[in-house]
């Protein structure tokens, strides 16, 4: 087996390389859930909406290739208490629907949100 040791893959040309089979996030964002409109750090993201009491709809720069993405949700802060996505989906191409929830089920705003989205750009 061989070992490659580089600092940058250029194309022959000098260029930015393709990468095939890769499947990294095509978006994330972390956010102040209490404060919608402080986005901490995102990729691929123009905003995010509060659409109620742990109801979050972030909105991608760029579009999926379908609503059929993989979505990854963490909350953090609140009482320690990590919360998940219940009743996620993709509502369009460019945004999706989250209701954060804590382990009984119920609905809470927490001032810590990430998100990550996995699959094809359009």
């Amino acid at each position: 087996m061989s070992t490659v040791h580089c600092n940058t893959v250029q194309t022959s040309s000098g260029g930015a390389v393709t990468l095939t089979k890769q499947k990294a996030a095509k978006h994330f964002v972390f956010y102040d859930g209490q404060d919608e409109s402080t986005i901490k750090n995102s990729f691929n993201t123009s905003s995010v909406t509060d659409v109620g009491v742990g109801d979050y709809r972030p909105f991608l720069t760029n579009a999926m290739s379908t609503t059929f993405s993989v979505l990854h949700i963490e909350t953090y802060r609140t009482s320690r208490t990590t919360g998940t996505g219940s009743g996620t989906s993709m509502v369009s191409t460019t945004a999706y629907e989250m209701d954060i929830t804590n382990s009984a089920g119920t609905t809470f705003t927490d001032s810590e949100v990430g998100a990550s989205l996995l699959g094809d750009l359009a």
